[in-house]
């Protein structure tokens, strides 16, 4: 409940209690018989300061003064100098900090804010950062530290012994060489909500070609849960599985109109009887993989 995430908050106290412990009627002294509390949830607004590193540079006043004990030494400089250990800036040439680039990523990833409105935000603040610069702050953050994630989590998908595929449409703007009317594909892969680790990787293609599976996929042989697209067909080493959700789809479109005739239909039929696969395999979501495989079994 609401008061019950109030209690876990930090609480700044505030006393107050009268400078002058004096009655105001007859000037007698008045003393303490009780308190009373009220409690407030106040909000802080987002702070911003400046984080200067001030690297010092250090010079050796030995080096290159000696000849004898400078002709021992083969990298031996006139002037010697080191600087202190300091953190490398996040992205060169810019001042954008981790903690900054960390905020515009959840908010427009997380929360759905766009850069446009980020800059709005901003703007009110007295901060004057760009839309444009955002946007080139997280396309380096993507570049310099999320794809070797994403690189390695498309390692573990294909250790995986089942993997779920999928495309649908996508139109990219302002794309080079393309009208804004072409249709591209985002593939998607995972392993499926039932497992330890679960993976999602959106592959962006510019067509539907099967080879862009087949690309994704080289190597890799287990079982591909998929739709009847033909583009899969190409697909040799791996065994093919059909989606339930497909199959269910097309005994939906069978249905007849006619609601008198649903008693005899074999569409209907088979809707019902898929339908209750599905509300057992609801009840064994959070089961281990032996447990599902032993309640199939049974039921």
């Amino acid at each position: 409940t609401f008061e019950e995430a109030m209690g876990e908050l930090p609480a700044e106290e505030i006393v107050y209690e009268l400078e002058e412990k004096v009655c105001d009627k007859c000037g007698a002294e008045m003393v303490e018989i009780g308190v009373e509390k009220r409690d407030e949830l106040v909000f802080t607004p987002a702070k911003f300061h400046v984080r200067r590193h001030i690297v010092k540079v250090y010079k050796c006043t030995k080096c290159g003064s000696d000849p004898e004990k400078d002709a021992e030494l083969d990298d031996i400089e006139p002037c010697h100098f080191r600087k202190a250990d300091c953190p490398k800036a996040m992205i060169p040439g810019s001042y954008c900090s981790p903690e900054l680039l960390a905020h515009i990523i959840y908010e427009k990833y997380g929360k759905a804010v766009p850069l446009h409105r980020q800059e709005k935000d901003f703007a009110s603040k007295r901060i004057p950062l760009l839309k444009a610069t955002m946007s080139n702050w997280v396309m380096t953050g993507a570049e310099q530290w999320c794809l070797p994630i994403v690189r390695r989590m498309i390692e573990i998908l294909r250790l995986s012994e089942v993997i779920h595929a999928d495309e649908t449409k996508i139109q990219v703007l302002r794309e080079e060489g393309r009208k804004a009317s072409n249709e591209s594909r985002m593939w998607v892969y995972c392993n499926g909500k039932i497992n330890d680790k679960s993976i999602v990787i959106f592959d962006y293609k510019q067509t539907r070609k099967g080879a862009n599976a087949r690309e994704f996929l080289k190597g890799w042989h287990g079982y591909l849960v998929r739709d009847d697209f033909s583009g899969y067909h190409i697909l040799k080493d791996v065994k093919h599985c059909a989606c339930w959700a497909h199959m269910r789809r097309n005994f939906i479109e069978a249905i007849p109109s006619d609601k008198k005739l649903h008693k005899t239909s074999v569409a209907v039929q088979a809707v019902e009887r898929i339908d209750k696969i599905y509300h057992e395999e609801s009840l064994l979501k959070n089961c281990t993989s032996e447990k599902r495989y032993e309640e199939r079994l049974k039921k």
